[in-house]
């Protein structure tokens, strides 16, 4: 069963060069926010490949090394102008905490009509939110292990004064690979306070890794 042809997601679904993962239940059942005419745009664009995908929003991979983020919430959006109005303030253009924003555009307006059919065979009409698309950096999602790690220490680092960060940094009682990310996390601590980064849906999914320090990719997570 292809997730793609046989059920309907949150936010629109472009053709992809490999192909959409099976359904899952944190996903919701609402493919029909996209018109016809901006799938066949956003198609005649470029060619992508499915890269992940949350409740409001799906990634893509697309040419030159970038990510596409097709979003329905406003969030994601607001984060996005955001960050591109600091990287322009910040001397070089990248901020240290969060992938780097190339664009981030209003794709559909709000409006589009599509029809669902309820449980007992009655079909509803209704209008489909604004649909943003995001063009950022890419950079290495977390594995499992560090995700793993970063959920069960992260909080407990970023509670610690920064005296306590730095004599811990210097402390290695564990396997190579966990210290280094020990330090990571800790580095990302600093960072957090520095720059005074909302932390209220900071996550291990919602970061990763450039050039091996950790940064936000989910910028719904940090909206002011």
């Amino acid at each position: 069963m292809n997730w793609y042809k046989t059920i309907k997601i949150a936010v629109p679904l472009p053709n992809v060069t490999n192909e959409y993962p099976e359904r899952d239940l944190a996903t919701y059942d609402l493919d029909h926010y996209i018109s016809p005419d901006t799938e066949e745009r956003l198609n005649k664009e470029k060619t992508r490949s499915y890269l992940g995908h949350g409740s409001f929003s799906v990634a893509f991979d697309i040419p030159d090394g970038y990510v596409e983020k097709i979003s329905s919430h406003k969030d994601d959006y607001r984060a996005a102008l955001q960050i591109i109005n600091e990287q322009n303030i910040m001397k070089g253009g990248v901020l240290p905490w969060v992938v780097k924003v190339l664009s981030a555009e209003e794709i559909q307006p709000r409006g589009h009509e599509y029809e669902e059919e309820l449980y007992g065979g009655e079909k509803v009409k209704y209008q489909a939110p604004t649909l943003y698309r995001i063009i950022m950096e890419k950079v290495t999602p977390l594995n499992k292990q560090q995700i793993k790690w970063f959920d069960n220490r992260f909080w407990h680092f970023l509670n610690m004064k920064t005296e306590r960060r730095k004599e811990l940094s210097n402390i290695n009682p564990l396997s190579e690979e966990q210290n280094k990310f020990n330090k990571q996390m800790i580095e990302f601590a600093n960072k957090v306070d520095a720059y005074d980064i909302p932390t209220w849906d900071i996550k291990g999914f919602n970061v990763g890794l450039r050039n091996d320090e950790i940064v936000v990719l989910d910028l719904g997570a940090v909206q002011r």
